[in-house]
């Protein structure tokens, strides 16, 4: 007798325990970008001997692209589906004889391609579960979500303004990018080469790029990154890159008006560089091409306070834009002056 009073007490509380329950049939919510494709997974929870399942989905075309029902729960063998293009709805069915216990699983995936984020895909209001004692069961019904996984760009790259020789810098802030990569074009070019950590390039897939030992061929390069986060790209905006090429920063010195000036200017054969020295000091006179090669040490030497020249021969240079770079230093102070010169 005790063993049945045991036995009608363990059901009823069985009973009770299933009951308060909800049955639950959910859209799961997943983290994409425009042209990614995406599995958003159906679970069913606390559906017990469920002989027969009708869904209808909404997916909102603007937002997504279906594309197929997939990885189906085996115990739903026979389950069909029908996409209606017109109305934007999907129709899953699936009816057996044999009851099924959908207790806390996976039953399908919707597979869609993102055309825009945020998107939502909600069930209808005609949704029928029936299992094979109360019919109708009292479904609770959950929408799923499509949130965007851009990277967001909170901080964009500032246009930089150096002198020749100098460092640039470039940097990019984001809370979710996971990675970093910057990129480079001319001024005019149509392509965007991919930097990498060589030569005067530093930090190149981090959010800080750096220039070091900026040449005047680099003026009005442009510069961009390219945040990553999971499979998904943003762009920051351009920012372009000046050098001026008159005087340089890498001396680290306070500049001073030399006088410096080169006649003729253009010129073919030769020219002649003059300059003034406020006082007695050590004076260096260097010619450079614009990418930063040295082609003529015209000379390294004391001289007085006064003004000077000096006759620059351009035999064998090509046509083009020569620097020319004069170093004044005493005991005391150290200038540098830097005339433009044109061989025509």
């Amino acid at each position: 007798m005790n063993r049945y009073l045991l036995l009608f007490i363990f059901l009823f509380f069985l009973d009770t325990s299933l009951s308060a329950q909800t049955p639950t049939v959910s859209i799961g919510t997943v983290s994409s970008c425009a042209g990614q494709e995406v599995f958003l997974n159906v679970t069913a929870s606390n559906l017990f001997s469920v002989v027969a399942i009708t869904l209808h989905v909404d997916i909102h075309s603007d937002s997504l692209s279906f594309v197929s029902i997939t990885n189906v729960d085996p115990q739903l063998q026979g389950l069909v589906y029908n996409y209606i293009p017109n109305s934007h709805s999907l129709y899953v069915s699936w009816y057996s004889l044999v009851p099924v216990n959908l207790e806390q699983k996976k039953i399908f995936d919707i597979k869609c391609v993102v055309v825009e984020v945020p998107a939502l895909v909600s069930f209808s209001t005609d949704c029928e579960i029936v299992d094979n004692v109360q019919g109708i069961l009292p479904v609770t019904y959950l929408k799923g979500r499509i949130s965007s996984s851009l990277p967001e760009i909170i901080s964009q790259p500032e246009a930089q303004t150096i002198s020749t020789g100098g460092v640039a810098s470039f940097q990019v802030f984001s809370d979710n990018a996971s990675g970093y990569q910057w990129e480079e074009r001319t001024e005019n070019g149509a392509l965007w080469l991919t930097l990498t950590d060589e030569g005067a390039y530093a930090g190149s897939q981090t959010n800080h790029l750096s220039i070091s030992n900026v040449p005047v061929t680099f003026d009005k390069n442009i510069y961009r990154c390219v945040l990553r986060n999971e499979a998904c790209t943003a762009t920051s905006l351009t920012a372009p890159l000046q050098v001026d090429s008159v005087t340089s920063v890498s001396d680290l010195a306070e500049q001073k008006n030399l006088g410096c000036m080169s006649s003729p200017n253009p010129f073919n054969e030769s020219a002649v560089i003059e300059y003034y020295l406020p006082g007695d000091g050590n004076v260096s006179i260097k010619i450079y091409s614009i990418p930063g090669s040295l082609v003529a040490d015209l000379m390294q030497s004391d001289m007085t306070r006064g003004q000077h020249h000096i006759i620059f021969s351009s035999d064998g240079l090509n046509k083009g834009v020569y620097l020319c770079r004069i170093e004044y230093k005493t005991q005391y102070d150290r200038y540098v002056s830097t005339i433009r010169m044109i061989k025509n």
